[in-house]
């Protein structure tokens, strides 16, 4: 895959908001809280989506996607059919459905590394250290 399916600040937003708050990562939140503020996402909106994502203005398919990483983080067994066929109602491509899955998989599976190593959140980088 040449191109990335999913829209870095909403990746950035399953990763810090979604997953990692669905499973109480505290330094994947702040870390990616952080990534989220350097996209240009306004603080109000990352808090909006800490309290609940109804509130976020965001676009409805990203909404929908965010809800999903959500529940899937949570228990991915608890997943419907319903669900998922919502996603594809939205246009989901096969390849935003391989990196959504993707993303929620590999978040998880840092927040349990994260956790398990109680590993604290550093002060962000200066800007003379950013690569970007």
């Amino acid at each position: 895959m040449d191109e990335e399916a999913l829209e870095r600040p909403l990746k950035e937003m399953m990763a810090a908001v979604v997953v990692a708050d669905a499973r109480g990562c505290a330094y994947c939140v702040g870390a990616h809280s952080m990534a989220l503020q350097h996209l240009g996402v306004p603080q109000e909106t990352i808090g909006l989506l800490l309290q609940g994502l109804d509130e976020a203005p965001l676009p409805a398919e990203w909404i929908a996607l965010l809800q999903l990483a959500r529940r899937a983080a949570a228990d991915v067994h608890a997943i419907t059919d319903a669900e998922i066929a919502r996603l594809w109602s939205l246009g989901l491509s096969d390849a935003a459905a391989v990196e959504l899955a993707s993303v929620i998989e590999l978040f998880i599976a840092l927040s349990f590394f994260l956790d398990l190593f109680a590993v604290p959140l550093d002060e962000p980088p200066s800007p003379e250290h950013h690569l970007g």
